[in-house]
């Protein structure tokens, strides 16, 4: 093979459609070894995702999730603080995965979202090289 005829394969691949599944996955699975990995080794914050986890913790358990993480010294509800229904809805995923429950539905949407960008470049551009790009530019 010359180089013209792998310069030739390569413009074609990344004109497929593969490419942008391929790109989706690789990125996720990026994503989720990045951040899962700094979550076992106790890097994550917890002013950040310290306080959802433990919002998280207390409504699976059918408790009242009260916030002692902030820096000042007030005791709040955490839906007075921080208001957010979502965690509700997402507690029973604390059972399956633990801690790693928020870090792997974000993981999941941002899958879902890279792939509803490609099919929106798509319907509006009909070039999937652009698609593409634009998946590019969304990681």
């Amino acid at each position: 093979m010359d180089v013209e005829n792998i310069k030739r394969i390569f413009i074609e691949f990344i004109h497929s459609k593969k490419f942008g599944t391929l790109l989706i996955l690789f990125l996720c699975l990026l994503i989720a070894v990045w951040s899962l990995g700094n979550h076992y080794l106790f890097k994550t914050a917890a002013l950040d995702l310290g306080l959802f986890n433990k919002a998280v913790f207390n409504y699976s358990h059918l408790q009242q999730n009260y916030i002692t993480l902030l820096l000042d010294d007030k005791v709040v509800n955490f839906l007075g603080d921080h208001f957010s229904v979502v965690v509700i809805l997402l507690s029973p995923l604390y059972y399956i995965f633990g801690s790693y429950a928020l870090l792997i539905v974000q993981i999941i949407f941002v899958g879902i979202g890279a792939l509803y960008i490609k099919k929106y470049v798509l319907l509006k551009t009909q070039n999937q090289l652009y698609a593409n790009l634009a998946l590019l530019h969304f990681f």
